[in-house]
């Protein structure tokens, strides 16, 4: 598909990485595959907290987040944080929902529609 892909009513620009992250530092991202105008910044924002940055690319009405783990004793929350944002989250199943840093090849997949 030529990096674009096709939907029932139109089509997308994709963004698809493997996220590593350790201590406090910045996540390091993989790129697969990135048809965005751009490319986004990822940054550390807090214990277990990450942000991905690419000014005025995520409109919260067009934009898909997917996220496959790959340690299941951890949940993952993504979401458009802003117009110009991705906020990942990390947290322990552990019942308690304590966050954690860390993050080991973290498979995740932005869609922007048009």
């Amino acid at each position: 598909l030529n990096g674009i892909g096709q939907s029932g009513s139109g089509s997308y620009k994709v963004y698809t990485a493997l996220l590593d992250q350790t201590s406090t530092n910045a996540p390091t991202a993989t790129v697969l595959n990135n048809t965005l105008n751009g490319t986004i910044t990822w940054t550390y924002d807090s214990v277990g907290s990450y942000l991905g940055t690419l000014t005025g690319a995520f409109d919260d009405e067009k934009t898909f987040v997917q996220i496959t783990p790959r340690d299941y004793g951890r949940t993952y929350d993504m979401f458009v944080n802003d117009i110009n944002s991705i906020y990942v989250e990390q947290v322990l199943a552990d019942g308690v929902q304590t966050s954690v840093d860390g993050l080991t090849k973290l498979s995740i997949e932005i869609r922007v529609y048009n």
